[in-house]
């Protein structure tokens, strides 16, 4: 409660001697925001101990009230601001890292009821409101409240293109690729999306495979590691199969041939030479002559060119 025996005195000028005394209202008083009169009930004039107003019956003594305020105390509240990484749960900060102005009397004060959280890549203010506690009357206060930021920045996520292979004149195969966090931990359920380019070649070697994509991607910024992978092209195996054939003693049996005829067989990756693979040079010799039964031959001279 506040209380004031303030006061002033204009339009005379007392002697050295002597002094006003006045008595105020003992309703005079104020605790909470708002204004009351503050009222005076007597006035006198003093000398030492001895009351002296009978003297200054020609004085015209007038007594003005004053007011008696008490102002609102200003607070500023601020809640806290803080960033994550993103890793898939949701997060909030119930903080109120700083408070100015005025401040709460002691004994006084609020909480604070928030509602700011934030789970995916974004930022969302960290909000809050205020309830008094038992006692304080809000009317005292001048509360303002200001919100910090919460933050999520993407998961930075790396992709490793496998390694594949392929047997020459194959179709590529499905291309795959191993993402791991900036821990070097592999993950599974990430959901994001990528494809592949590859060194250009179809020729027996190894040829680069590199990821690509797009760099951000929901909750994640990607990384795709170039030629982190290689793609094995291997021979392909050709078989070549003599004929069985058939003459009478005495008689003779061509078995040699400049060109693929009827007289052999080529197997070839089940759908035989490549497309632009030439094949020439056969050549077929006895491994033993000259009687009744059967004897065995084999190509030879193979050749292909590209």
């Amino acid at each position: 409660s506040y209380t004031t025996k303030g006061f002033s005195i204009s339009g005379m000028t007392l002697p050295s001697t002597d002094r006003v005394e006045v008595t105020f209202d003992s309703n005079s008083t104020v605790t909470n925001v708002g204004s009351v009169a503050n009222k005076i009930k007597d006035i006198r004039f003093m000398r030492g101990t001895e009351d002296v107003t009978a003297s200054y019956a020609n004085v015209d003594i007038v007594g003005v009230d004053g007011t008696l305020t008490v102002e609102k105390r200003s607070v500023y509240l601020q809640s806290a601001s803080k960033t994550w990484v993103y890793d898939g749960t949701d997060h909030s900060e119930h903080t109120v890292s700083a408070e100015y102005g005025d401040g709460f009397v002691d004994g006084e004060g609020v909480t604070y009821d928030f509602s700011g959280s934030i789970t995916d890549v974004g930022s969302v203010l960290n909000e809050f409101t205020v309830r008094f506690h038992t006692g304080p009357r809000s009317e005292n206060y001048g509360v303002r409240t200001f919100f910090g930021m919460l933050t999520i920045t993407p998961m930075e996520l790396f992709v490793d293109a496998d390694d594949a292979s392929k047997t020459y004149g194959d179709a590529d195969p499905e291309l795959t690729a191993t993402v791991k966090d900036n821990k070097g931990v592999t993950v599974t359920d990430s959901k994001i999306t990528y494809d592949f380019t590859r060194e250009v070649g179809e020729d027996v070697g190894s040829y680069k495979i590199t990821p690509v994509g797009s760099e951000l991607q929901g909750n994640y910024r990607i990384h795709y590691i170039d030629g982190s992978g290689k793609l094995s092209i291997e021979k392909a195996t050709l078989t070549v199969t003599a004929d069985d054939k058939t003459k009478v003693y005495g008689t003779d049996l061509t078995l040699s041939s400049t060109k693929p005829t009827k007289s052999f067989t080529i197997t070839y990756n089940a759908n035989g030479v490549e497309a632009g693979d030439l094949l020439f040079g056969f050549g077929f010799f006895p491994v033993a002559s000259g009687t009744v039964g059967s004897i065995a031959s084999v190509p030879v001279a193979l050749l292909l060119a590209y």
